[in-house]
């Protein structure tokens, strides 16, 4: 994982195990906060955690079938970007049919793509190293399971709009896309 060979590899894995934890853990956060603050009702706003986490589940499948007939790198950082732009619609007011498509589309493309990634991670590596390059990686993407929940409180404390924790998390998203096709 550390040889010359690897490096880049493992940091832009690592990277990316990062930026998706720390979308994960802060979306699952702070969700339903954001959204009562953009407007809608508690129960609406805790109905978007739910569909976020269902799109995740069934995401995951799809997109790990859709790695299985096409170039895996690549169907990972469409996923990511998928994600991001949703995340980032996520910051304008939409009716509520939409609003939940977006937030479906956002748990597919991070929480489900990031599901898919540890997959790839094992196949990346030579089998002898397969184990504790996902572990490593796993490990990694703790950092931000820290982060996010902090950066998000951090921004809904200060008064930012909530448009700011869509921008952050809609980043995190692209820098693991980003991360990936390197």
């Amino acid at each position: 994982m550390f040889s010359v060979r690897h490096l880049r590899a493992t940091t832009l894995f690592w990277s990316s195990q990062i930026a998706t934890v720390l979308g994960v853990y802060g979306l699952s956060t702070w969700l339903p906060q954001i959204m009562k603050a953009n407007g809608y009702g508690i129960s609406s706003s805790i109905s978007f955690l739910a569909i976020f986490m269902l799109s995740a589940g069934l995401g995951s499948l799809f997109i790990g079938r859709l790695t299985d007939r096409f170039n895996t790198r690549k169907t990972i950082v469409l996923f990511y970007l998928i994600g991001a732009v949703a995340i980032f619609g996520l910051s304008f007011n939409y009716n509520i049919a939409i609003t939940y498509v977006l937030v479906g589309l956002a748990g597919m493309g991070i929480i489900g793509v990031g599901m898919v990634q540890l997959g790839y991670i094992t196949h990346y590596y030579p089998t002898k190293i397969r184990a504790s390059a996902a572990g490593w990686a796993i490990g990694m993407g703790r950092i931000g399971a820290i982060m996010g929940p902090i950066f998000g409180g951090y921004l809904m404390a200060n008064g930012s709009n909530t448009s700011a924790n869509f921008y952050l998390f809609s980043a995190a998203a692209l820098i693991a896309a980003i991360s990936i096709f390197f």
